[in-house]
């Protein structure tokens, strides 16, 4: 069941109240997919809203066993949905472009728990596989034009507006604690 929608603002808290949960000594880094990972890395409106945020992966394993633990915990302290950590997103994780991993931008340090996201192309990419999954385009039509995926390319395709970083964006860079790590 999908809960109410969240924020930029409530992700980001999420996410400082799950990494507060977990081993300070195990350094971990989770990578976002979906509409939580276009928020908060600026690549999405600020007044976008998600129902859950997807998570691809977390490394190492362990931890990530210890996020879907914490996750309902998480959402009893923060006040948002049951349902807000989707972890069946790591079972699309070979259907990622080659080098997905290492194009993700970084979005923050929240404890021992580095976020980084999937970029602008490997979000595109999962919205085709996506929609080619659930109705391929007619023949004449690139994928981008089909009636079913234009609204959905149309979010990732760079403008001025969300070529800015986003007020929220910098908001949860502001809550988490580190420098920036690059790859």
């Amino acid at each position: 069941m999908r809960g109410p929608p969240l924020n930029s603002n409530q992700l980001c808290s999420a996410l400082k109240t799950l990494a507060a949960l977990l081993p300070p000594d195990k350094p971990a880094e989770m990578i976002l997919i979906g509409g939580g990972a276009g928020m908060l890395s600026g690549l999405l409106p600020t007044d976008r809203s998600t129902v859950d945020l997807d998570v691809m992966d977390v490394t190492p394993p362990e931890v990530f066993d210890l996020c879907c633990h914490f996750a309902p915990r998480v959402a009893e302290e923060c006040g948002i949905s049951p349902s807000w950590f989707d972890s069946t997103a790591h079972t699309i994780r070979h259907t990622m472009l080659d080098g997905a991993r290492d194009r993700t931008v970084f979005i923050g340090e929240f404890g021992p728990l580095g976020v980084r996201a999937i970029t602008r192309i490997d979000l595109i990419s999962l919205k085709l596989i996506a929609g080619k999954t659930a109705g391929s385009p007619r023949p004449s039509e690139p994928p981008c034009q089909s009636r079913r995926n234009r609204i959905h390319c149309d979010e990732f395709t760079e403008t001025p507006q969300n070529r800015r970083q986003s007020r929220s964006h910098r908001e949860c860079a502001a809550h988490a604690r580190g420098s920036r790590r690059s790859r």
